[in-house]
């Protein structure tokens, strides 16, 4: 029943997302005001989520690489030093377990390899894979101070549906449970209902959205 009612989600959340990436009429031009807006939403609503949890000192975050479809998180990648997921290793070939690597960092981009499994529009925002010029394990997220999480979908309760592969289940397995872990999607993509959830998925702490964000109260 869980894996079932997890599939028709991410079916639905996926059909949302294509929607918003497709192309306007020929007759007319694409109006990027409103995902420039978004994304300056999101770095504004990131800003006042690290206010809130009040650091004593400059932050190491752990952030992500978006994809066309995701929020687009780049304005928030370009404030300071943090970690990203790394796909690869630094001779391309793909990683098994999870693993991580510096951004900004010296990077190698590889026009070969594949930005995502999602088919995006010609001329679209995507988020290529990098060739690291080093791993930093899968232990240096317990070196992060704050984890912002891709989300399909979120509920009040924190329950997460990602994408399905695990990826994160088993990062988020090598921090410490105090470090705050906050899913990162659209503001229709938050639930009001509860979500299916397996043991073992990993719950979020916060969310954030282009319209703010929101500290959720994981209960059973």
């Amino acid at each position: 029943m869980n894996d079932e009612g997890k599939r028709r989600i991410r079916a639905a959340a996926r059909a949302r997302r294509r929607a918003r990436l497709e192309q306007p009429p020929a007759h007319s031009r694409p109006d990027e005001r409103a995902s420039k807006e978004e994304a300056r939403g999101l770095l504004d609503a990131w800003l006042a989520l690290i206010e809130h949890y009040g650091p004593a000192r400059p932050i190491l975050p752990a952030l992500f690489l978006p994809t066309a479809s995701e929020p687009d998180i780049r304005l928030i990648l370009d404030s300071g030093p943090c970690i990203v997921p790394a796909l690869v290793d630094p001779s391309g070939a793909p990683l098994t377990d999870p693993d991580w690597m510096p951004h900004p960092d010296e990077v190698a981009r590889d026009p070969s390899l594949p930005h995502s499994q999602e088919s995006a529009p010609e001329g679209a925002r995507r988020g290529p894979r990098s060739l690291p010029s080093r791993l930093l394990g899968p232990e240096a997220l317990a070196k992060a101070d704050i984890i912002a999480v891709p989300a399909l979908s979120v509920d009040a309760r924190g329950t997460r549906i990602g994408q399905g592969g695990g990826w994160y289940d088993r990062a988020l397995l090598h921090a410490p449970p105090s470090t705050p872990r906050v899913g990162v999607l659209f503001d229709e993509d938050f639930t009001s209902s509860p979500l299916p959830r397996m043991p073992h998925d990993q719950r979020v702490n916060a969310i954030l959205t282009p319209r703010g964000y929101r500290i959720l109260r994981p209960r059973d």
